[in-house]
């Protein structure tokens, strides 16, 4: 196919646009009496990916965060995207 200035807007070779919309995870961290891994945190991300709010799945209250993989990361924990 020759490169052409012109795009088609349907065409199937073109990127989706990314979702405008906020992006839930979680944050499993390891269990040692069980040696498992466990859902610990559940929180949500600016459309952007940057900023956002995590929660702990047993407790209260609630961290403020840059983002998600540094959130995780902070806590030695292992992002999930749901």
């Amino acid at each position: 196919m020759p490169d052409s200035p012109h795009r088609d807007s349907n065409s199937v070779y073109q990127n989706e646009p990314e979702p405008a919309h906020p992006r839930a995870f979680l944050v499993d961290i390891w269990n040692e009496d069980t040696d498992t891994m466990e859902h610990a945190y559940y929180g949500v991300t600016a459309p952007d990916g940057k900023g956002g709010m995590a929660r702990p799945i047993n407790g209260s209250g609630f961290h403020s965060i840059r983002s998600a993989e540094t959130f995780a990361d902070r806590i030695c924990g292992e992002l999930v995207w749901v």
